[in-house]
């Protein structure tokens, strides 16, 4: 009968695994990507709002601001 594997063995058996450390730098590579493509819908539903809403003045204002910033964060 083998003996019963802690949770804390398992998890630092799978510390040094280098498959499980190249899984993860793809996993985050594809959150990024994720993460640019959300701001890109975001964006362009900021601009849908801006052309067909009935905004007035300082609405206009807020989502100008609001488009600046995720331009900004965009570029980076």
């Amino acid at each position: 009968m083998t003996k019963p594997v802690g949770k804390i063995s398992i998890i630092q058996g799978l510390i040094g695994n280098d498959e499980l450390a190249t899984t993860f730098k793809k996993l985050k590579a594809q959150a990024k990507k994720d993460e640019e493509m959300f701001k890109t819908f975001d964006f362009m539903q900021l601009m849908t709002q801006l052309m067909y809403g009935t905004n007035d003045e300082s609405e206009k204002r807020k989502l100008y601001q609001k488009m600046n910033e995720l331009a900004a964060s965009m570029k980076k």
